[in-house]
């Protein structure tokens, strides 16, 4: 009875090995397949949106974004312990720079004006300003209250590599996006367990071989 235990432990070992390195080599060589295929419709899917008017770019990796946040200013030091309080994980930080330019013509508003100051008027997409210019007999005087409004667009994926993409666009023609700064901090992932099935696979056949032998 000792002796068939002991054969069948051994060999229900070497059937746990042998199933064990044959598992592990195929989904290392499945794994660098699909990563390389992967990545590679990734550069395709940056560059056809870039092709189509997109500002396409995909993030860097961060260790702590909380920490980033922390140290930007005091509203991010709020902020981040906030989060931290929550226990929320952060996922991405993007900044976006958009920049517009153009020729706008400023009209005068005859209702607005007075003897004493013309009112000017833009408004032009993005742009819309009062410009009031005062005149007595010494100089003219040029007051200008202007506000600018650029609207942007961000659309994040998680590509099929695992890596975060944002896409970011303005309605504006004239408005230029650029993205100097896009990070992410990784989760944490669990190491995949050896399925029960093969571990009792392997235990039985040992088992079986143990009584053969």
């Amino acid at each position: 009875m000792d002796r068939t235990l002991s054969a069948s432990v051994t060999a229900a070992t070497l059937i746990f090995l042998v199933l064990l390195f044959w598992g592990v080599q195929g989904h290392r060589e499945a794994s660098r397949s699909g990563l390389r295929a992967d990545s590679l419709a990734t550069e395709i899917l940056i560059e056809r949106a870039r092709a189509d008017g997109w500002e396409a770019v995909a993030a860097d990796t961060a260790a702590q974004l909380l920490e980033l946040l922390a140290a930007s200013d005091s509203q991010g030091a709020r902020l981040s312990r906030e989060i931290e309080a929550l226990r929320a994980r952060p996922v991405s930080r993007t900044v976006v720079v958009a920049s517009s330019e153009g020729d706008s013509e400023a009209i005068r508003d005859p209702e607005a004006s007075s003897p004493d100051s013309t009112i000017y008027r833009v408004d032009d997409g993005p742009l819309s300003a009062a410009i009031t210019a005062w005149s007595d007999s010494v100089l003219s005087r040029l007051h200008i209250d202007w506000h600018l409004e650029i609207s942007a667009e961000l659309f994040h994926v998680e590509a099929p590599d695992r890596r975060l993409l944002v896409f970011a666009r303005s309605p504006d023609p004239r408005v230029r996006l650029s993205v100097p700064t896009f990070e992410y901090q990784l989760p944490v992932i669990e190491r995949p367990r050896l399925p029960w099935r093969w571990i009792g696979a392997a235990l039985a056949g040992g088992y079986l071989l143990g009584r053969v032998f």
